[in-house]
């Protein structure tokens, strides 16, 4: 095994050093990479870009924690079960965590992790009763920092090697122009970048996917069963970080079919193959199960929750619009990639289905790409709603579509290509710097600064969303916010008052701030924006509540800053403001609302903040849960 790992290991090598020599674009390809995808990455930490990035340190730390309160294999099995299993995604957790244990271990802090884990629990602990204000407040702030830096510099490293790998794939399928024109154009891509921007499974199960049609082309040219073979395990592993890469399947199954017709004997002689065939199958397997630590430990029935469970919430709106599928694909390839990018998109696959009617060797690799995005497309259009990075892994494989249209345009063309070159590159780096740009002014980022900077040390600040990743709170900042869920450690009060009940008993609690987000304004949206707002709708005291505060404030608090652009909502536009249509201005201006995406550069991180200037009439009445005591 040791050997096998280490002639890889100098494959791969000798592969980087050969391009690195024979394309001398392909270094400053890949600094542009890391520059687009690295800019401003550790905005907002110590708090989170998005729910995965909670949910998925939530996966791992019982584990930590179940080793610290009691060390052994069974202790082990808990912690690791206590995770929403979300397969890979926890080794790349574990291993972003690593400096924070060491740095316990040696200052002795060891014991910080020991609530984490919930021995008396059955279910995760993103599930149960805990109060995710209290959890953030009481972590120290290091142990955050450290490890979703470490988190999304590992993100970053992947997109670098995702532009490689579409370099790498288009000079596979036609030369080197094409391999250097699809990775700076994916190097260019607004929704690739801003996925790289947050931690997850997103950027790394892409990777491992390019990875496999990589493979699968590689073995169509030379028939090389290793690569076959290693393409299986790859696939595996990429399915094991998020299960869409099983369109990576489809991709190996392609290649195998094609080059078993180039043998020139019979069909059935020619795909027969049961050695090869259950070997790969044995190998993909192995490796699900092996990206899966809760499948090794407590059995397949983990494997069948995560897929049931994907299934699921796929089938439901979640915060987002309702809308059709084509209308979330549309608008969802417009945010992602641009009104030029798009339209070249539709060109570039046109003309690859077109090109299908040729046969060579160039076709068969252009058939395996667009079986993958479209097997990608058909798995997503059953889907109730869709993000952008849920159309992640079809950007690379479009851009390659895109670059082979152009090349071939180039052969009869070549002004004309030439010119759509320019104006592809030139526009495309226009709305991507933009919206990268936007990094370094998050209302959000400055919303928190604002508060360390103004707020008094033993100030209160209230919220009224219950994650405090919707939030902007300096860590260990005093925070006054409804117990939507009780710490384990506390006791359950057998009778409490509602939200609305608790919101509008602001002067009883008296805090120095108040904090409004796009969450809370949500409250005064029309019902039909999204679905959240129209869950909102269905509490009209809590919306009168709000639309108080912003409207009318008290004579106790006024408008003390705002930050980020105003939602639409929020006030009437002026009449002679002409609105560009939705999916134009979104093709147009990479900053619009994101409609579920919690990582927004847009509208959704709005932030208004609210002083006491007036009396506290009851002051030593409190009866909001306050944490983050600093």
């Amino acid at each position: 095994m040791r050997s096998i790992v280490y002639r890889l290991f100098c494959r791969v090598k000798r592969r980087l050093v050969s391009d690195f020599e024979a394309d001398p674009y392909l270094l400053y390809i890949l600094l542009l990479t890391g520059v687009l995808a690295g800019f401003w990455f550790w905005h907002l930490i110590p708090n989170f870009a998005t729910r995965d990035e909670h949910a998925r340190l939530l996966d791992v730390l019982p584990m930590i924690g179940a080793l610290v309160v009691d060390p052994g294999i069974e202790s082990l099995r808990q912690g690791v079960t206590q995770g929403r299993m979300y397969g890979a995604t926890f080794y790349l957790n574990a291993l972003a965590l690593i400096p924070a244990v060491l740095f316990a271990i040696i200052t002795g802090k060891l014991a910080i992790f020991a609530p984490f884990y919930r021995p008396y629990k059955s279910t995760n602990i993103w599930a149960i009763d805990t109060d995710l204000w209290h959890l953030w407040h009481d972590t120290p702030q290091w142990l955050w920092t450290s490890s979703l830096l470490t988190l999304r510099l590992f993100s970053v490293l992947f997109a670098v090697g995702c532009v490689y790998l579409t370099y790498r794939i288009g000079t596979t399928l036609r030369d080197r122009a094409t391999g250097r024109l699809a990775g700076t154009l994916l190097a260019l891509t607004f929704g690739f970048v801003v996925t790289a921007h947050e931690a997850g499974e997103d950027i790394p199960m892409l990777f491992f996917l390019l990875l496999v049609i990589y493979l699968a082309l590689r073995y169509l040219q030379s028939g090389n069963e290793t690569n076959l073979l290693i393409g299986c395990v790859v696939g595996g592993f990429a399915i094991a970080f998020k299960l869409t890469a099983v369109v990576g399947v489809l991709g190996l199954g392609t290649a195998y079919l094609l080059r078993a017709r180039r043998t020139g004997t019979d069909w059935y002689t020619a795909i027969a193959r049961p050695r090869l065939i259950i070997t790969g199958l044995i190998l993909g397997i192995g490796a699900v199960v092996f990206g899966y630590p809760s499948i090794l430990l407590s059995g397949p029935d983990a494997l069948a929750d995560r897929i049931f469970r994907g299934v699921s919430n796929k089938g439901t709106v979640t915060g987002g619009r309702t809308a059709s599928a084509g209308w979330w694909f549309l608008r969802g390839y417009l945010n992602g990639l641009g009104l030029p990018l798009f339209l070249a998109a539709i060109g570039g696959v046109l003309a690859s289905i077109s090109q299908l009617r040729n046969q060579s060797r160039e076709t068969e690799g252009i058939a395996v790409v667009l079986i993958v995005f479209g097997s990608c497309v058909f798995m997503l259009s059953w889907w109730e709603y869709i993000r952008v990075h849920h159309l992640l892994p079809t950007f690379p494989l479009v851009m390659l579509l895109i670059s082979m249209a152009l090349l071939r345009l180039r052969d009869h063309k070549p002004t004309i290509a030439r010119t759509l070159v320019v104006v592809l590159l030139v526009s495309s780096g226009l709305y991507t710097g933009y919206g990268d740009v936007a990094y370094a002014t998050q209302p959000r980022d400055e919303a928190t600064q604002w508060l360390s900077t103004h707020a008094p040390d033993d100030a209160t600040v209230e919220v009224y969303v219950e994650d405090p990743q919707d939030a902007a709170v300096p860590h260990g900042m005093r925070t006054s916010h409804y117990g939507h869920r009780e710490d384990s450690g506390a006791q359950i009060p057998r009778s409490r008052p509602s939200v609305t009940e608790w919101m509008r008993a602001l002067p009883e609690r008296c805090p120095e701030y108040v904090e409004l987000t796009h969450e809370d304004l949500l409250y005064l949206a029309p019902n039909s924006s999204s679905a959240r707002s129209w869950q909102y709708h269905k509490h009209p005291q809590r919306s009168a509540y709000i639309r108080q505060l912003v409207n009318s404030p008290t004579d106790q608090y006024e408008v003390a800053a705002e930050f980020g652009p105003r939602p639409s909502f929020f006030e009437a536009q002026p009449r002679f403001r002409q609105r560009l249509p939705e999916f134009v201005r979104v093709g147009l201006i990479p900053r619009t609302i994101q409609y579920g995406d919690e990582q927004d550069l847009g509208p959704e991180q709005y932030v208004l903040i609210l002083e006491r200037t007036g009396h506290c009439p009851r002051p030593d009445t409190a009866t909001a849960r306050v944490t983050g005591i600093r």
